[in-house]
């Protein structure tokens, strides 16, 4: 399925239809909850175009990957819980999901992941269909956005002002490793982080329980959220960062999920100049116009197969991008999901004897409908689980590419 990507809703709107089918395609693709919200908060705004806000917000979730994606948890979530004790995996770029059923039968063990609440509403919005709920809470959101006030927080005292954007991260870096202000590091995040007060004295004890360590290695996470948020407050207060666009602090963000990514797409100007301050080696950011280019010239290439191969369906006739490295999607590949995929594509594809992958599907169905909702409190990791089984409907087309093969939209029809 190819890197971890995210992307923003600017990402999206550049795209086609028939593009966006080589983005579900190719990558595995981590849904932010800020691009969910962002996008509701469409249907606030006045489209300029001649089009009706359900259209912009319909176009766009017309063009959101399902196969490979799943929506990451809240980042405010995700920092309760480090605070308070719970690891948060960042190490191996992977996405941090939530929802996942455990289940049991007499010998097996696996974990079922239904169609998440943001998957239900994205195929709504489709159709141009919205709940009052939704209305409601993307009235909140722009006028939450429209009245947002920066916080003047007067942390630390600079005795020069930074004249650049990478001189703030400096700071921000700086300000983090400072052996000498540990404790006004961590009292100032948990301020700028919100922890509720009657939190943070508990926090702080076990701050002190595990020796007092720079907060970066103590809650490393939340570290890093903070960090964008310092240096966005930082970067405001020397006038890099215009204070006139409340969009600003949304777009910023989007950063609170790069540890969850090795691709990060945006078209946003402001994204531009400061994603590539957070990125770190084993990361890449990429512009969404260059690889709207990429996804023309795959579209191009793929459109000289003979009907008969296209027919089947791209995740079979294009499971992996060409090995051509002069494709963007190709050098992604490379770095992020390192060179044994193109000696995959050199060997001889293994086709599945049709009455084996039967008799699998078979096994999958008596798994589900034997497997019984074991305790949820206890906690079962996905190496321990036997099977993991993700119910998703995935659509047949994205303009005129057919996604999956024939006898698999035909199954979907029986189950139905």
């Amino acid at each position: 399925m190819g890197p971890i990507l995210i992307f923003d809703k600017s990402a999206l709107q550049c795209l086609n239809v028939e593009e966006s089918c080589w983005l579900e395609n190719f990558f595995i693709t981590n849904i932010t909850p800020i691009f969910f919200v962002e996008t509701l908060a469409d249907l606030e705004k006045n489209i300029k175009d001649g089009r009706t806000p359900e259209q912009v917000v319909g176009n766009i979730a017309e063009k959101v990957p399902i196969l490979g994606a799943r929506p990451n948890v809240y980042h405010r979530h995700l920092i309760a819980g480090e605070l308070l004790g719970e690891s948060v995996p960042m190490k191996h770029r992977q996405m941090i999901i939530s929802g996942g059923i455990p289940v049991a039968t007499a010998d097996q063990k696996g974990i079922f992941y239904k169609s998440s609440p943001e998957e239900e509403s994205f195929k709504r919005w489709q159709h141009k269909e919205f709940l009052d709920l939704e209305r409601q809470t993307a009235k909140l959101w722009r006028l939450n956005l429209l009245s947002s006030v920066l916080k003047d927080y007067k942390l630390f005292e600079l005795a020069v002002r930074p004249k650049s954007l990478s001189a703030v991260k400096q700071i921000v870096n700086n300000i983090l490793l400072d052996e000498d202000k540990k404790e006004a590091v961590l009292r100032s995040a948990l301020d700028i982080l919100a922890v509720p007060v009657l939190q943070q004295e508990k926090i702080i004890k076990r701050w002190e329980i595990q020796g007092r360590r720079l907060f970066k290695d103590f809650a490393p996470y939340s570290a890093h959220v903070f960090s964008v948020d310092l240096f966005f407050n930082i970067a405001v207060a020397a006038n890099l960062i215009s204070k006139e666009r409340p969009s600003n602090k949304i777009d910023m963000a989007y950063l609170y999920y790069l540890p969850f990514c090795m691709v990060f797409v945006s078209g946003d100007k402001l994204h531009a100049k400061v994603a590539p301050l957070f990125i770190e080696s084993d990361q890449s950011f990429i512009n969404a116009y260059d690889l709207k280019k990429d996804f023309k010239k795959l579209n191009d290439y793929y459109s000289k197969l003979p009907d008969e191969v296209t027919i089947q369906g791209v995740m079979r006739f294009a499971p992996r991008p060409p090995l051509d490295s002069n494709f963007l999607v190709t050098r992604l590949w490379d770095k992020h999901s390192g060179k044994s995929w193109r000696n995959e594509a050199n060997s001889n594809a293994i086709s599945v004897n049709p009455e084996i992958q039967e008799k699998l599907m078979e096994h999958i169905r008596q798994f589900k409908e034997n497997a019984k909702v074991t305790d949820p409190s206890i906690h079962l990791s996905s190496e321990e689980a036997n099977h993991i089984v993700i119910e998703k409907l995935i659509p047949a087309r994205r303009g005129k590419w057919r996604l999956v093969p024939p006898e698999v939209e035909n199954s979907q029809r029986d189950d139905s």
